[in-house]
């Protein structure tokens, strides 16, 4: 019901027209971003923020550009793996947070990529070690 209602919210007030209140889409799209990964939503999340990031550039401050960002790059993480885009979008939201010269942001960005990164290793590494597993067990 709530995803159901953010679509109607979004549609009624035409967030993202060029005559709309860009700046309601961007706080929405930030909002929901933690109700589309708890369901699952990782295309609609991807879609939406890089939906609001395609948006005026006044519609969103610094701050809020590192947080679309990031959540760009978790989106795209799971959805599409580990990257060109991915590394794009963390490399964008660390340095915009950079440019900001707030090193909790900067750090919290950092810490972001390097999860996923560790993440996606260690994945990488569990796939691989399962398959020599499977072949020998055909031996």
């Amino acid at each position: 019901m709530a995803v159901k209602s953010d679509r109607c919210a979004r549609l009624w007030i035409g967030a993202f027209a060029p005559t709309g209140a860009a700046e309601i889409g961007v706080a929405r799209t930030m909002a929901a971003v933690p109700l589309w990964v708890h369901l699952s939503l990782t295309e609609e999340c991807r879609g939406r923020v890089e939906r609001a990031l395609s948006g005026p550039a006044e519609s969103r401050d610094a701050r809020r550009n590192v947080q679309l960002y990031a959540a760009l790059c978790a989106a795209l993480f799971l959805t599409k793996g580990l990257g060109p885009e991915t590394v794009a979008a963390w490399t964008s939201s660390f340095d915009i947070a950079e440019s900001l010269d707030d090193a909790d942001v900067a750090r919290a960005s950092l810490e972001g990529q390097v999860s996923r990164t560790d993440e996606h290793v260690a994945a990488a590494r569990y796939c691989s070690e399962a398959n020599l597993f499977a072949g020998a067990l055909e031996l």
